[in-house]
């Protein structure tokens, strides 16, 4: 019996490890220059909408907080989950560096 136990608490080790690894790796398609490999986060919520000048607007939010920000003033990236992802610098203000959105999205 406990070379059963041992074997179980050590396959549940090895699927721990796999799924952490799998995890850390799964957005690693981020670009560098949008995101300084710590930035980017899939966005939790998103809203569009449209200022008082005419400008289209977008919010966020993901792990990293809340932003927004005219459409124009930020890159615009292809998602390659078919997810919203974005980029949310906060040094004196939040604002979005980058926003990945899915085909058609």
């Amino acid at each position: 019996m406990k070379i059963i136990d041992g074997l179980l608490v050590l396959f549940v080790c090895v699927l721990f490890i796999y799924f952490v690894a799998v995890g850390a790796k799964s957005h690693e398609w981020y670009d560098k220059e949008c995101c300084s490999d710590n930035d980017c986060a899939p966005v939790e919520e998103i809203k569009f909408s449209t200022d008082e000048q005419g400008n289209d607007v977008v919010a966020v939010r993901t792990k990293h907080g809340f932003a927004e920000g005219q459409l124009k003033h930020i890159s615009i990236r292809p998602s390659k989950d078919d997810e919203y992802h974005a980029c949310i610098i906060t040094y004196h203000a939040a604002f979005i560096r980058c926003l990945y959105a899915p085909a058609g999205g």
